[in-house]
């Protein structure tokens, strides 16, 4: 992690936080002193290489770093409160399909567990000044639904998929037009 922050990165996704140790280990790797034991470096290019006083230069890539915990466990949801009590978090993250395959319930995003698990973490974000995230859920009404709640911060699809929606769209439509 240290070497893609070094070299230009401005926010880590931290999978599989479970406990505030978890937490603490991700805020550690990813955060300056005091908070983390991020090592100093110089010639960021987050200043274009430019020579910066670290006295400068530190607090300014602290505060343009973004760390993301992901929860992903019925465990994780468990130790919300102390996860998102954790400083130097600015988002905790439901990892929507890993939480629900953890729960035996793949693919079932209306499931009451998960609408709990989310209101949980959404209530330890706001308790604790974090952003809610939420991954996995590629419905569009779902995602808005989310939004609503207060989530800040979505992973919605990778470029595999968005490029493969793209292709099948594509070759459904040429199929209709051949008739």
């Amino acid at each position: 992690m240290q070497a893609l922050l070094d070299n230009g990165v401005t926010g880590i996704v931290y999978p599989d936080v479970n406990t505030a140790a978890d937490a603490e280990q991700a805020v550690a790797a990813v955060r300056f002193a005091p908070l983390g034991r991020r090592s100093v470096t110089g010639g960021y290019p987050y200043f274009d290489f430019r020579a910066v006083p670290l006295a400068e230069a530190v607090p300014a890539v602290e505060a343009a770093t973004l760390l993301v915990c992901m929860i992903e466990t019925r465990e994780g949801v468990a130790n919300i409160e102390a996860i998102a009590a954790t400083p130097g978090i600015d988002v905790i993250h439901i990892g929507m399909n890993d939480l629900l395959t953890d729960m035996g319930k793949p693919g079932r995003f209306d499931d009451p567990e998960l609408s709990e698990a989310l209101e949980r973490v959404l209530a330890a974000c706001r308790a604790h000044g974090r952003h809610l995230g939420c991954g996995g859920n590629r419905d569009p009404r779902r995602q808005a639904e989310i939004i609503r709640k207060g989530a800040r911060f979505l992973t919605t699809q990778t470029d595999i998929g968005l490029l493969s929606a793209g292709a099948a769209a594509w070759t459904r439509d040429l199929r209709e037009a051949l008739g």
